[in-house]
């Protein structure tokens, strides 16, 4: 049997095959098919294999090492930044200016616009010398522990918030009228006292 066997193999190789066709299993000849008792075996095998590729996929994602994003690292793989925020990252940042005072200045401005018109200054030019005058009060006021104006019931710092406001604003837009009386020499003889002063004695 193994001789004939070996002799349809050898028939099929050198095209032979179509001469001698290879008889089903009859009276005489051994049925090479597999039994199938062996089916329940080979189907275990079969998902016993794929258990074990499953569980190898498993590993290597999780033990997989990820390379860190070098300097090298292309940045096209990285989704872009918005233009817009990095364009605002090299403009003044308005969020680092505190809440609070700038809703007493506000408190302060509507008030006076008020009693004065809104933005009255851009229409009738102002006096330096009188905004100097009335955040002089208030700083005196404030120096001598009064903290609330008496009239507005607003701080004194947010009254001298708004009054150095509207004469930067009167100032850029032209209707300032400078009418301070220079000292000459003040700063330099500022300094001259200063120095004076490291001589003078002092109390144990």
């Amino acid at each position: 049997m193994v001789c004939r066997s070996a002799s349809l193999v050898s028939d099929a190789r050198s095209g032979r095959a179509a001469n001698h066709p290879i008889p089903a299993a009859a009276d005489g000849l051994e049925d090479h098919r597999l039994p199938k008792r062996a089916e329940p075996a080979i189907k275990e095998n079969v998902t016993s294999g794929l258990g074990l590729l499953l569980k190898l996929v498993k590993h290597l994602r999780v033990n997989t090492v990820i390379p860190q994003m070098s300097e090298t690292t292309d940045l096209r793989d990285k989704p872009a930044e918005n233009p817009k925020a990095i364009a605002g990252r090299q403009k003044i940042e308005y969020a680092n200016t505190p809440a609070l005072p700038a809703l007493y200045q506000a408190a302060v401005h509507d008030l006076g616009a008020g009693k004065y018109g809104s933005f009255n200054w851009r229409d009738r030019p102002i006096k330096l010398a009188d905004y100097i005058s009335a955040m002089r009060r208030h700083l005196a006021e404030l120096e001598a522990g009064v903290d609330i104006d008496a009239e507005s019931g607003l701080p004194h710092c947010a009254h001298l918030m708004a009054t150095y406001a509207i004469v930067i604003d009167a100032q850029a837009a032209g209707t300032l009228i400078d009418n301070r009386r220079p000292t000459p020499d003040l700063a330099s003889e500022m300094q001259r006292i200063a120095e004076l002063k490291k001589g003078w004695p002092r109390a144990a």
